[in-house]
């Protein structure tokens, strides 16, 4: 049997690898939707694009309802089957989780047409109709996840990879071009996305077969006690996710119904641009849910920590920087997609900085969800009033930038939040002085590039090349000097002249 040091650097590894993999994903997603968003900016425009953004938050926000919390928590019922190579088991709580999830999408559907009078009296005839389109996706959507989660459960990354980070984004920018040149203009964007998330489908489902066959799921029928124990375990966590969820689309809600389509494609570029910093906490969720998941059952919190403390400061070593380089060249970089959006800099710049708050020191949300999951929905409801005020004040007087400021605020509150909670429960601090490392060499990042722009406009090409070549340097330079000597010799062992030494 391994030891817990071994079984903790195994799960180091894992959560590496997994993040590494999955941020390759994202990278590769990028050389889509770099595409896709200059399409729908200079092609389809800011009015047309903040109809999509609308239609899609909502399609996403009633899939984590439809759901259920199961895209985290069904690891619980499936992690022993998994161990014990039992996989007639692990299909048979799949299928039942399957069951609950079409179920739930299937009324939310039905409660959206049926309620659709509302939708026009809330958000008007251009947005409401747009989520109209939209809403048969929440039934495929809502299966996708499940389908991923439960590849996830194996450690394996590549299929949700393959179909988040290539089916997905390609097939949105070629049938998006394809619609567009067809004469589709107005509806182009929400065809393209419904054709997009059938293929999504279709790929989970293909690889979700490569891990069970049908021999598996024979005499398969619901096995009610195991949905009535999976609805109340999963029952927190699906309140968490969805008041999580609601908490970071408030603002294009609050957007849509306060201003106009224009606005909240403005406001809805910027959230896709900002989605760099986003995107590295998300690289990590997929493998890291399962290794804490496992690490929480064996009530060891010195290495449960340790992950914990380990995968924020890599995060932070990330998002720092690229935070740092988004607030200078921000405006410029939204002016690519258009001329509409490049009054997006501050919103792109609170953004990030309530992402990058959410993404570094918002892990501790994990632990609570194992170890204690009715406490994740009591930070939610304390929280959620507060964003809805502070959104909708700083919405109705400052529109785009209201919306994003009133994030950055709440991320705040919310982790500090979170960490006093963990700390106050489980005599831990989740975090280490290693953060300070990333913010240290983040404040050479501000003073180099201030300098710079006192010196020449950062701007020009001249200015993105000393970004480029002079601050990315500095910053990992000082970070890999405040590093202790052991992490400093792996990080030469990683460098191609440091692996051939001997």
């Amino acid at each position: 049997m391994n030891s817990a040091a071994e079984v903790t650097q195994d799960n180091k590894k894992d959560i590496a690898k997994g993040a590494g993999a999955n941020f390759g994903g994202f990278l590769i997603r990028l050389g889509a939707r770099v595409p896709f968003l200059l399409l729908a900016g200079h092609l389809y425009g800011a009015g047309i694009f903040g109809q999509y953004v609308f239609a899609v938050t909502y399609v996403e926000t009633l899939s984590v309802l439809a759901v259920f919390g199961f895209k985290r928590s069904i690891f619980k019922f499936l992690n022993g089957h998994i161990r014990e190579r039992n996989m007639p088991e692990a299909a048979k709580a799949v299928l039942n989780c399957l069951m609950i999830v079409l179920g739930f999408a299937a009324l939310i559907v039905l409660a959206t047409y049926l309620g659709s009078p509302l939708l026009y009296r809330l958000f008007g005839v251009e947005m409401a109709g747009a989520a109209l389109i939209l809403a048969p996706a929440i039934l495929l959507y809502s299966l996708t996840e499940i389908l991923l989660a439960s590849t996830r459960a194996f450690r394996l990354m590549r299929y949700e990879i393959f179909t988040k980070s290539v089916m997905e984004p390609y097939s949105l920018l070629g049938l998006g071009t394809v619609l567009y040149f067809s004469g589709l203009r107005e509806q182009g964007l929400l065809v393209a996305y419904l054709f997009m998330i059938t293929l999504s489908f279709s790929s989970a489902l293909y690889g979700f077969f490569r891990l069970f066959s049908f021999a598996h799921f024979r005499g398969f029928a619901p096995d009610f006690p195991l949905i009535r124990s999976m609805l109340a375990f999963s029952g927190p966590t699906a309140i968490y996710d969805l008041g999580n969820f609601f908490l970071q689309r408030v603002d294009v809600f609050m957007l849509s119904w306060l201003t106009g389509s224009t606005t909240v494609g403005i406001y809805g570029m910027a959230l896709q641009v900002a989605t760099t910093v986003k995107k590295i906490r998300q690289s990590f969720d997929p493998i890291l849910e399962p290794v804490l998941s496992q690490s929480a059952e064996t009530d060891d919190l010195k290495k449960t920590v340790s992950e914990m403390a380990q995968v924020s400061y890599w995060m932070a070593s990330i998002q720092v920087i690229i935070v740092v380089m988004l607030f200078f060249y921000g405006s410029a970089l939204m002016s690519l997609f258009g001329s509409e959006f490049s009054a997006a800099g501050i919103m792109l710049s609170l953004i990030i900085l309530g992402d990058a708050v959410n993404g570094s020191l918002g892990i501790s949300e994990l632990l609570l969800l194992y170890k204690k999951p009715a406490v994740n929905p009591v930070i939610i409801f304390v929280i959620l009033p507060l964003h809805l005020g502070l959104c909708y004040l700083l919405t109705s007087r400052y529109g785009g930038e209201g919306a994003a400021l009133s994030i950055f605020i709440t991320y705040v509150v919310m982790n500090i939040l979170r960490i006093a909670i963990v700390r106050r429960l489980f005599e831990i601090f989740p975090l280490d002085a290693r953060l300070l490392r990333p913010l240290c060499a983040g404040g050479v990042a501000i003073l180099i590039l201030s300098m710079g722009e006192k010196s020449f406009a950062l701007n020009t090409i001249g200015g993105v090349l000393a970004g480029l070549f002079i601050v990315l340097p500095a910053y990992f330079s000082i970070i890999y000097l405040l590093s202790s000597s052991s992490e400093r010799s792996r990080i030469r062992s990683l460098l191609p002249a440091g692996g051939s030494r001997q």
